[in-house]
């Protein structure tokens, strides 16, 4: 790695005043990429302010910070800051920023401690001391203390500022020969420099600037990160290693191999991880601290070099000096998978899915086959029949990143329904009778059955009517041709997409035969007299003594002189003859 490399790339260690109560880690924890922000040009250092949710990124070809706020990585702010950001470094308790800058060219580089306050804006500013060829690299602050600790790249020195003033509070102090990247241990108030060309780490008291060691490691170190709770330091170097140094012996206990040109390294105390960015392969690897080896590698932008922890929400920002971008890491939740997927699941059904997931965000499921099931949330309805493809997933929380599952299918069958008849007990022949049948699904659900009904009479094999479903699911038919007797009348159910079929139970209409009408009689008017004969007509050669009758034999009559005459359709007439040759 060049020295041109490590310039601009700047790591603070994560304060164990500021890093919250233990969180348990995910037991197999996975990592992503979950936001890339657009920032100026050049960003270099950069740091995190975890109680502010501010990020500070140095932008080194702009002279600018960018501001950054957490969780939704907005630019908030830009801060032009007069020079290049070498450094930067957050204080958590007082809300305050610390920029190193420089303004480049060759001889003593002048530059500036400049303060940027809880309202972005730039306070005081502070000209640093000129030690040779080189610029003033370095920046860290301990927020116990309130002190702010510069390293002089060719100076070979640290000095001590006051958080508050900027004033220095202490005589610039040995760090060893060509000084880059100074970190705090908060716990301890110790410094740890890098010394570029002696490949060690200087590890001084922050209280009484004494020198205490000087840690080999196996290559040039760059970015230092200190994790307070287990008492381990964390060097990157350019042999494509990070040096793994325990704080209480100041010894090298491991050397984990990493990606190429590693340049700097921030932990994230509570998930027990280290971010080193690999700026020549474009990546981010993460070791286990309990294992010392790299679980994940993550590809970012071009030149990935500055990066820092949010141990809140174990989130990594991590600057791309050649896409000017930041990529935002987060510890992405165990992937979700619905844990009562339905087994015998009918159409028109529904139910709410439950999630697993270590992951706090908000949980929720999605269909990819919504003509049989859709989702709003985690609620979940059948509408049709076939296969029900379901994903799980959880948002963004504040603690892990959104995660999505792998698809689960399952299927999805018609559901039953029942199908009832309602029909009069009795009836007459002739009579209008209303048949009505109602289906219903056995299961209760958003959807209605659809379809026909056909009714059947005394176990006949075709029906004599069929009725359409409505909206209330009931069908009906009238009919004045039911037959004299017991009538067994059936409905059937022809069942729809989603929807079996149904027979009712039969239902008795008795008909009774419509009553004989009575004979209908016509009453004739009286037949009119027939007249008796006139005394001067000639009288009938008949004898007196029988009687004239049409059509038939002659009746005797009882009656002498009378005779029996027919008129009309069984009119009779009596008269009475006159003996021949009678005259009155």
């Amino acid at each position: 790695m060049t020295v041109a490399a490590l310039l601009g790339l700047s790591v603070v260690g994560v304060e164990a005043a500021t890093a919250p109560a233990a969180l348990a880690a995910p037991a197999t924890p996975t990592y992503a990429v979950t936001d890339t922000v657009s920032v100026g040009s050049g960003p270099g250092p950069i740091a995190v302010n975890p109680r502010t949710g501010r990020v500070y990124v140095g932008n080194q070809s702009d002279r600018t910070v960018t501001v950054l706020t957490t969780p939704d990585d907005a630019v908030a702010a830009t801060v032009p800051v007069g020079g290049t950001p070498f450094s930067v470094a957050a204080n958590p308790t007082t809300g305050k920023a610390y920029v190193t800058t420089g303004t480049g060219g060759s001889g003593d580089h002048p530059g500036d401690l400049v303060l940027i306050d809880a309202s972005n804006s730039v306070g005081p500013t502070r000209s640093l001391q000129q030690d040779g060829d080189g610029p003033h690299f370095g920046v860290a602050v301990n927020s116990v203390t309130d002190d702010v600790y510069v390293s002089h790249f060719y100076g070979n020195s640290v000095t001590e500022y006051s958080g508050a003033t900027l004033a220095p509070t202490s005589r610039t102090f040995w760090a060893g020969p060509i000084v880059t990247g100074v970190s705090v241990d908060e716990q301890t108030n110790r410094l740890y420099v890098a010394n570029l060309d002696a490949r060690t780490v200087a590890v001084i008291s922050g209280s009484t600037h004494q020198w205490l060691a000087a840690i080999p490691v196996a290559g040039r170190p760059a970015g230092i990160a200190v994790d307070p709770s287990n008492h381990t330091a964390y060097v990157a170097t350019d042999a494509g290693t990070v040096a793994v140094v325990d704080t209480v012996t100041n010894l090298v206990v491991g050397t984990v191999p990493v990606g190429r040109a590693p340049s700097g390294a921030a932990v994230d105390p509570s998930a027990g991880v280290v971010y080193v960015t690999n700026s020549q392969d474009g990546t981010v690897s993460v070791i286990d601290e309990a294992t010392n080896t790299v679980t994940a590698t993550i590809p970012v932008g071009t030149k990935p070099g500055g990066v820092a922890v949010d141990p809140g929400t174990h989130t990594a920002y991590v600057t791309n000096n050649g896409s000017n971008t930041v990529s935002v890491i987060r510890t992405v939740a165990s992937a979700p998978f619905v844990t009562n997927v339905p087994t015998g699941a009918v159409a028109a059904g529904a139910f709410t899915a439950t999630v697993d997931t270590n992951g706090d965000g908000t949980r929720s499921v999605s269909s990819s086959t919504p003509e049989v099931c859709t989702t709003d949330g985690l609620k979940v309805q059948l509408v049709g029949v076939g296969t029900c493809t379901l994903t799980a997933a959880v948002g963004a929380g504040t603690e892990y990143g959104a995660a999505t599952g792998s698809p689960q299918s399952f299927q999805v069958a018609q559901a039953a329904t029942t199908t009832t008849l309602t029909a009069p007990g009795t009836a007459t022949a002739g009579d209008k009778v209303t048949i009505t049948a109602h289906t219903a699904p056995t299961s209760e659900g958003s959807l209605t059955p659809t379809g026909t009904v056909d009714f059947y009479l005394n176990g006949s094999s075709t029906a004599f009517a069929t009725a359409t479903l409505a909206a209330d699911g009931t069908a009906s038919t009238t009919t004045r041709d039911l037959p004299v007797g017991s009538d067994s009348i059936v409905a059937v159910y022809n069942g729809d997409a989603s929807f079996t079929t149904s027979t009712s139970k039969a239902a008795t209409v008795t008909v009774s035969a419509a009553p004989t009408p009575a004979p209908t009689t016509t009453t004739r008017p009286p037949a009119a007299a027939v007249p008796t004969t006139s005394p001067t007509t000639e009288a009938s050669q008949a004898p007196a003594d029988e009687l004239a009758r049409t059509g038939s034999d002659p009746v005797p009559l009882g009656f002498a002189g009378l005779a029996l005459v027919f008129a009309g359709a069984g009119a009779i007439a009596l008269s009475r003859r006159r003996p021949r040759g009678h005259h009155s």
